[in-house]
């Protein structure tokens, strides 16, 4: 991939880029599911869960710059090896962002209880208003969830359902040229899958584990070790294709 982007110059800077927007735009979403268990030790579920989705909402602006510049990659016919190493990048970013959120976890707490108890401010709450925090425990040192491994299996398709949707129509749309509109028109039929089996299977595991728990900060370190077992999979899977890619190339 190296290779690659030092071959291409600016132009595979620019792709590394996209994934790397794409990449920190999915972390956001992900690491702001804590909004929903800062929610729940404030006694406003409701409140959290809202909070979550307009963070996940905003954080997706990144997702929108970084797929036109891939779909430049596209018309310009120059194969799967752009997008695949743009999704290597976003896989990889990611990653690492959601494993050091997982490992502070405390500072992401911390933060998302800051940016709680401004939003609620901003929407007419005093923070007298807001109930005591300690009410339930953060989840440090204490057990993991009873349905830690349903939510790191639905979190883990969910987030292979919905991603991968994107560059699997992508990729093909570079080796199918001649058909490519066609194919890009897959891409919400694909994500619209994932979205509709994270819907039914994966929230509401997560609403009930948090609303229910005395730790929904484990649930949270859950739902995190989910996505990143999700995406390093589809890291695995665009490293061995981009590595067949060329070994055909070379032969």
């Amino acid at each position: 991939m190296l290779g690659y982007v030092c071959a291409k110059g600016y132009e595979g800077l620019i792709y590394v880029l996209a994934g790397l927007v794409i990449g920190m735009s999915q972390a956001v979403e992900t690491i702001a599911f804590e909004l929903r268990a800062v929610g729940r030790m404030y006694g406003a579920s409701a409140l959290g869960y809202s909070l979550h989705v307009q963070v996940a909402t905003l954080s997706r602006v990144g997702t929108f710059i970084g797929l036109p510049i891939l779909g430049y990659a596209v018309d310009a016919k120059q194969g799967p090896a752009p997008i695949l190493c743009s999704a290597i990048v976003a896989y990889s970013t990611f990653s690492t962002l959601v494993l050091i959120s997982l490992f502070s976890h405390g500072y992401v707490q911390k933060a998302s209880e800051w940016f709680f108890q401004r939003s609620s401010m901003g929407k007419g709450l005093a923070y007298e208003d807001l109930p005591i925090a300690n009410s339930v425990s953060s989840g440090k040192d204490e057990e993991m969830p009873p349905c830690a491994r349903s939510i790191t299996a639905t979190g883990a398709c969910s987030f292979v359902f919905i991603t991968c949707g994107i560059y699997v129509t992508l990729v093909l749309s570079s080796l199918f040229t001649e058909s490519r509109a066609m194919i890009l028109q897959l891409t919400p039929a694909i994500t619209a899958a994932g979205t509709m089996f994270s819907v039914v299977f994966f929230d509401p595991r997560v609403s009930l584990a948090i609303d229910r728990s005395r730790q929904p900060g484990r649930v949270v370190a859950t739902i995190y070790l989910s996505r990143v077992i999700g995406s390093v999979t589809l890291l695995v899977v665009c490293v061995i294709i981009l590595f067949i890619l060329e070994l055909l190339n070379r032969g």
